[in-house]
């Protein structure tokens, strides 16, 4: 008669059940601790979108790098604006247009937009709160057509006339400018 018991034994004469047994050891416990570190690395890099934080955070730098008179292609290239952010570039990922024939301006979401709270004033009466779509991290670019006048167009021999880096609470870096223009 076979009896189960409750020490893995099934009777005499009766092979033993195997149970599968884990060994933990020094090296997986530091193993598992090392990936545990990374994994929470990483989730806080990603944790506002992408690109990472890491990313966004340099751009402040690399907008201070550019000069009032820089061409299309030179602002794009100073900015990484044509690699994603993993081969060294930002990773806009939407851009607008709007202007008239003496200036265009471009703004570049880096990260999507979503709803954040803001204070606003209103006329006659207290300040309040509202909820407007704002991307954790855009660039505005303004450009003056060379030559100026006509329709907006996107040209590469337009020239750089302000950029500025702007997050949730409000503008981070602007592009310096020329002693002659302040």
């Amino acid at each position: 008669m076979d009896v189960d018991r409750s020490d893995g034994t099934a009777g005499p004469g009766k092979p033993r059940r195997s149970r599968p047994r884990v060994r933990i050891t020094v090296r997986g416990l530091l193993l598992l601790v090392a990936l545990s570190a990374l994994a929470m690395l990483v989730y806080l890099e990603v944790k506002d979108g992408m690109p990472p934080r890491f990313v966004v955070r340099g751009i402040p730098a690399r907008v201070a790098r550019l000069r009032p008179g820089m061409t299309r292609p030179q602002v794009k290239a100073v900015l990484g604006m044509r690699k994603p952010w993993y081969a060294g570039g930002t990773g806009h990922w939407k851009m607008w247009a709007t202007g008239d024939g003496r200036h265009s301006d471009e703004r570049y979401y880096l990260r999507g937009e979503r709803l954040v709270a803001v204070d606003v004033a209103r006329p006659g009466g207290p300040p309040g709160r509202a909820k407007v779509w704002r991307s954790a991290g855009s660039l505005r670019l303004r450009f003056q057509p060379d030559p100026p006048g006509g329709p907006m167009r996107l040209d590469a021999s337009d020239r750089l006339d302000s950029a500025t880096f702007s997050d949730d609470s409000g503008t981070v870096a602007e592009m310096p400018m020329d002693s002659k223009q302040r």
